[in-house]
């Protein structure tokens, strides 16, 4: 299932207001996609209600003086972290389909990673901060983990709920005229990969809420490094799955191309064996999808 919305401007244009839906329960450790058809049903429901009262006022956002102002508040209002509904978004903005929130031209919105809802934005004159959506995220661990000395994570400005189970992070950017870059980029990754190793270690001795922490997908993709005066500086990133040790689960789908640890698995617990274990392969990659098999065999 799929609920999308057409708009007559110059051209027909349909844009999805809904990803495509299970509505039959397919993953068995993915209750949350009964959830979300659900949510996307009642939400229907309740716009087709207010389709009427709403359309009347977008009038106003035309005149050119109120949506200046109107803008400059929604870009200042997302920018401290609180939860705006938005107005109507420009045609070239639509088209361009950010999320929602980043639906204004006040703010300057560049994608980071292709396919990922991961996005730098600047505001005015301040400094540009990553916007990442997700479904659920550990505030708890990535506050603990920016919080100690030195850090581990980059700065959490803020983490707050979205409608339909959503989470918006922002947080610190780690640009690369900063010198930061992704450990599996850099061609001395195996010579700094016992130092990192070393730091996974620290950020397992952490606690969060009298509990060890996981993180769950510590390959050299999620690890930032930056070497300052010969000092070697490491911030863990893309903590979607991670959470406290004997709570904290595998998801229901998982990259079949990554070589994870015996016992890493869809449901399964996440354990700091296998963060070290996954961080400290050079392998951390299978060579072929898995059930290939050659044609000389």
């Amino acid at each position: 299932m799929c609920i999308s919305a057409l708009a007559f401007a110059e051209r027909v244009l349909c844009q999805p207001l809904t990803p495509y839906l299970h509505i039959i329960d397919l993953h068995q450790h993915d209750p949350l996609q009964l959830e979300s058809a659900a949510r996307a049903l009642l939400a229907m429901r309740v716009v087709i209600q207010q389709i009427a009262s709403f359309v009347a006022p977008l009038s106003k956002l035309y005149i050119q003086s109120a949506a200046q102002h109107y803008f400059k508040q929604l870009a200042e209002q997302v920018w401290a972290g609180s939860q705006t509904v938005f107005g109507m978004a420009p045609r070239e903005l639509v088209a361009q389909q950010w999320p929602w929130r980043l639906q204004n031209p006040a703010l300057d919105v560049q994608p980071l990673m292709a396919g990922k809802h991961l996005y730098v934005v600047r505001c005015q004159q301040l400094q540009p901060r990553v916007f990442k959506y997700m479904r659920g995220y550990s505030q708890e661990v990535h506050q603990a983990l920016a919080a100690c000395h030195p850090p581990l994570a980059p700065q959490l400005h803020s983490c707050i709920q979205l409608p339909g189970g959503w989470s918006e992070v922002q947080m610190e950017l780690l640009a690369t005229e900063q010198g930061w870059a992704m450990l599996h980029s850099r061609v001395d990754r195996d010579a700094l990969r016992p130092a990192v190793v070393a730091e996974l270690t620290r950020a397992h001795g952490i606690l969060v809420a009298g509990q060890q922490l996981v993180l769950g997908d510590a390959r050299d993709n999620n690890v930032m490094v930056r070497t300052e005066a010969g000092s070697l500086e490491v911030r863990f990133i893309d903590l979607d799955w991670a959470g406290i040790q004997g709570v904290a689960r595998y998801p229901a789908t998982m990259n079949p191309m990554v070589a994870w640890p015996e016992g890493a698995e869809s449901g399964a617990l996440i354990l700091q064996q296998h963060d070290r274990q996954l961080l400290s392969s050079t392998q951390q990659e299978l060579a072929f999808p898995v059930g290939w098999e050659s044609d000389a065999a």
